[in-house]
């Protein structure tokens, strides 16, 4: 298609997003047989640059959304930052860049997913409030106070969807490469663990987190740690499948002038004849299609990028990974 022509067309130009409900005169590339539909066309932009055009298809007649917009936006420009990223990685072998990028769209996958079940809840709650005032004005029912009331619990819901998407969009920012940053520990855990919501955020899962006070911030690129964080979560959820008692507990302390942060599961653990290989490329304990055995080999990649290290803790009766950190911010 080519530039400003059709609806993709006109997203390469104006490098925004365009939504249409049906097909429409801007509808230029057509063919027999088409069948009714709507779509959202997406740019997908690292900073001002346009790298390409997503088209999403929609039922014929479907609403244009502002949640889908903001969830799409924020996504287009994740998806542009792990592509130019892909692009800069050209002088690495080739399997050693698909890995690298599998690992993070895994992540960005999780935060997708984490970031719908985040919104489900306080979309509801608005939905809920709005219909409960349209009945009270329907039967003549609605008292100023009954206003105030249901529109003061729509402007609090709005507000912790802004603060949902904040955060992601925190957590989510990509920096070039050697971009390192001061980030609060706590900060990060949590953000790494709100990605992972829509698997860690179960009845039968006790999470508990364990960060020392007054720890100075961590020197590193959020993201990459982020991604790291999110691959050790999968793991610990993964291994404690099968247990009657799931339990994932993270910690953060201060061991001399380094910072461990460590994630422990309660799972069957790891056989002392395979931990040595553990952390190595293409090494999985997984059943055969269901893992790679290139995350953790990645994580300690992502990790030594950092300055950091990660490690098994084989001093620890239960499953625990590690991840010191050597670059913290001084205190002044």
């Amino acid at each position: 298609v080519a530039f400003g022509k059709c609806l993709c067309g006109k997203v390469a130009v104006t490098k925004e997003i365009v939504f249409a409900s049906h097909i429409n005169e801007e509808h230029t590339t057509t063919f027999e047989g088409i069948k009714p539909h709507g779509h959202y066309n997406i740019p997908i932009l690292d900073g001002e640059d346009l790298i390409g055009v997503i088209v999403l298809y929609l039922e014929h007649g479907h609403k244009k959304d502002v949640h889908e917009v903001q969830i799409l936006s924020l996504l287009s420009k994740i998806t542009g930052s792990l592509i130019k990223s892909w692009m800069l990685e050209s002088e690495l072998e080739e399997s050693q860049i698909i890995a690298l990028n599998a690992n993070k769209f895994a992540a960005l996958g999780q935060m997708a997913g984490g970031l719908s079940h985040e919104l489900n809840n306080p979309l509801a709650i608005i939905d809920l409030s709005a219909n409960a005032l349209i009945n009270r004005i329907k039967t003549g029912n609605l008292t100023e106070e009954n206003l105030i009331e249901g529109l003061n619990k729509i402007i609090s819901t709005v507000k912790r969807i802004a603060k949902i998407i904040d955060s992601i969009k925190q957590i989510t920012r990509m920096e070039p490469l050697e971009a390192l940053q001061p980030i609060n520990v706590e900060f990060l855990v949590e953000e790494s663990i709100s990605i992972c919501s829509n698997f860690l955020d179960r009845n039968d899962l006790e999470l508990k987190l364990e960060v020392q006070e007054n720890l100075p911030r961590l020197i590193v690129n959020p993201v990459e740690i982020s991604q790291v964080m999110v691959n050790l979560f999968k793991n610990a959820f993964d291994a404690i499948s099968e247990q009657s008692v799931k339990t994932i507990i993270t910690r953060a302390y201060l061991k001399g002038r380094t910072v461990i942060l460590s994630v422990t599961d309660n799972g069957p653990g790891i056989p002392v004849e395979i931990r040595e290989k553990i952390l190595e490329p293409f090494f999985t304990t997984k059943p055969v299609g269901s893992g790679t055995g290139l995350g953790l080999s990645i994580s300690k990649g992502l990790c030594e990028s950092n300055n950091a290290k990660l490690y098994l803790d084989t001093t620890n009766e239960n499953t625990t990974f590690c991840i010191e950190f050597y670059n913290l911010e001084e205190e002044s």
